[in-house]
């Protein structure tokens, strides 16, 4: 997968830790807390498939999972074969199949997306949000299209299109960690960099 279609998903899935149904705003307040307030560290599981509108490209998941760790402005994300680690300094995209990294300069553009959506003020903001009655679903602009999201059974589904990707994101869940549960899944915690193939292309 490569790295544009990869910066795309990320920045898609930082809109989705949303839910729909009459509980919309407590489960907004719960999560809030668990991100922000608990302990800092949260992780974010999910099911995704990724269709081309042509066809030729589809792929599915059902393991992938976000780290956020707020005191230290890290980022973490499992999609498909890729983990990519996100700090203040650099962007480290690793293939679990190849078992080569790829290194890159601090994302600004990432960065800048990870600053806005996880403020307060913008993803918890209820206000930010729509109600679509026809639809019974809660609806947020993005891309100048729209995620439609729904609650069916407890769970949470997120559909998106535009002019070249369908998305579909199911059983979405946050939880809070402690500091010891979040290290065990940094990336450099759980591959051996010293046994990788590296690119590093920072300038």
């Amino acid at each position: 997968m490569n790295h544009i279609l990869i910066k795309f998903l990320i920045s898609l899935l930082l809109f989705n830790f949303i839910h729909s149904g009459d509980d919309f705003e407590s489960w907004l307040e719960d999560n809030e807390k668990k991100i922000f307030y608990e302990t800092g560290f949260s992780k974010i599981t999910f099911n995704i498939k990724v269709s081309a509108l042509d066809q030729r490209n589809i792929k599915e998941s059902d393991s992938c999972y976000m780290l956020i760790d707020i005191p230290n402005n890290v980022f973490q994300i499992k999609l498909f074969d890729n983990i990519i680690y996100h700090d203040n300094n650099k962007t480290d995209q690793y293939s679990l199949l190849s078992n080569q990294l790829f290194r890159y300069n601090k994302d600004k553009v990432m960065s800048g997306l990870i600053a806005n959506v996880l403020s307060k003020d913008y993803f918890f903001n209820l206000s930010k949000y729509q109600y679509d009655n026809h639809l019974n679903k809660y609806v947020l602009n993005f891309n100048s299209n729209t995620l439609n999201l729904s609650l069916i059974d407890g769970s949470i589904g997120i559909d998106y299109q535009d002019n070249i990707y369908s998305i579909r994101i199911a059983d979405l869940k946050i939880q809070s960690l402690n500091n010891k549960q979040h290290n065990n899944l940094i990336l450099y915690n759980i591959i051996d960099t010293t046994k990788s193939e590296i690119f590093d292309f920072r300038n």
